[in-house]
């Protein structure tokens, strides 16, 4: 994404070009655009949003979430209009106003409960679910949804429950 914002990104007026500033192309791709619409495939820039917000979720740096916002606020207007041709571009817009699950696992490499709870988490669908896997000597894992964390817990069961 750092890439992106480097070659792709208009600091003027927000959005991301399709072809980067200092390429030029033939035809079509002589003249740089900011697509938005699903059509028919999902969006540079639904796409780009939506990596933004996965960004921000599971690094929590604030450059990844300004910068969603940023994106939001350029195309977000347009997103009635779109219909179904907006479905990337509304994910994005639902990780920016929903609270995110952070499932956080950790526990030594290998066969084992942190293992088995990160395999767990993965295989467990949640909207607006993000998962990280950390090295520790003991297994534990957390799950936050927006600010609000659980206590740890050390079993696969325990860890089902929270997610149920």
């Amino acid at each position: 994404m750092q890439h992106c914002r480097g070659a792709h990104w208009d600091e003027v007026k927000g959005g991301f070009f399709d072809v980067a500033r200092d390429r030029t192309g033939s035809a079509y791709l002589a003249t740089p655009a900011k697509p938005v619409q699903d059509a028919p495939t999902p969006s540079g820039n639904g796409v780009a949003a939506l990596v933004l917000a996965r960004l921000a979720a599971l690094t929590d740096e604030a450059q990844w979430r300004g910068l969603l916002d940023r994106q939001l606020a350029t195309f977000g207007g347009a997103a009635s209009q779109l219909g179904l041709y907006g479905a990337t571009l509304l994910r994005a817009i639902d990780w920016a106003l929903s609270p995110v699950t952070r499932v956080e696992v950790s526990g030594v490499r290998g066969p084992g409960a942190a293992c088995d709870m990160h395999l767990l988490a993965l295989q467990t669908y949640l909207p607006r679910k993000v998962v990280v896997r950390k090295t520790a000597e003991t297994p534990a894992a957390t799950v936050c949804v927006g600010t609000t964390c659980s206590l740890p817990v050390t079993a696969p069961d325990a860890l089902r429950a929270l997610l149920g």
